[in-house]
Parts: C-alpha cells; structure tokens; sequence
C-alpha cells in the first residue's frame, strides 16, 4: 500500500486543527497516545469528515477515538460548559489579506488547554468567537 504519510501530516498540520484538538481530549480521557494519521484516514473512510480536515460529524469522530455516544453542538464564544462538557476553541485573526480561524482544546474555562501548533498566531493576536461543547451521553 502506497500510503502518502508526508501528505496526509501536511494536511493534518494546515487544517486539521479541530481533528488534533478532538484527538488531544480523546488521548487525555484515555490516558494514551492516539495515532492521529491512522485515525483520520479511517474518519476520512468512514465520511466523518474530508480529506481536507472539514469535519462533518465531530460527535462521531469522538465515538471512533474514544467510543460512547457523544453529542456535539457549537456555542457562542461567552458560553460556559457545565460538567460533563468538553470545549473546543474558536479563534479568528483578520489580516488584510484574510482572515485565518484555528481550533485549540480548552480548559472549560475559555483558556487554551492545548494547541495542536504550539503558539498559533490566531490565537496569541486573534479573538475567541465561538466553542464546539462536545458531551459523552453514554459508554
């Protein structure tokens, strides 16, 4: 099989931000290292979001990372997540150029638990507008 790691990890680190953060939350409640290309080829198989990292079904992403059922809405940027809620950080930054968005795990405070870049400039120089609650109803 001639699997094209090198353009699936280019992928992965230009736009599969919200994936790696979902991923990140899945290897925190496992308590284990998840491989990431591996997974996002089988999301990518299974329709659960595109080759280029636009995730339709971020509840059944969770369900395939982690397993239960999990519910997934998106929130205003003021939301605060009750327990048993997980949030996913929007941030945008304008240039005059355009306008760059990234997804970070957060704290469930509105505070950066993770960012799948390290120091992201959307983040450092952007704002939050909006969070992705993601919830596990069931195991």
């Amino acid at each position: 099989m001639n699997e094209p790691r090198q353009k699936i990890m280019l992928t992965l680190g230009e736009g599969g931000c919200y994936f790696l953060s979902m991923v990140r939350l899945a290897e925190d409640l496992l308590g284990k290292r998840i491989d990431a290309v591996l997974e996002f080829q089988k999301c990518v198989a299974m329709n659960l979001c595109r080759e280029d990292c636009y995730i339709y079904d971020p509840a059944a992403i969770m369900h395939q990372l982690y397993g239960g059922d999990w519910r997934a809405r998106k929130e205003d940027a003021d939301y605060e997540p009750i327990d048993g809620e997980f949030e996913i950080l929007r941030f945008e930054r304008s240039t005059p150029a355009r306008i760059y968005s990234h997804f970070v795990l957060g704290s469930n405070k509105g505070e950066v638990e993770y960012d799948p870049l390290g120091n992201s400039n959307t983040v450092a120089h952007g704002q939050l507008v909006s969070k992705r609650i993601l919830r596990l109803i069931a195991t």
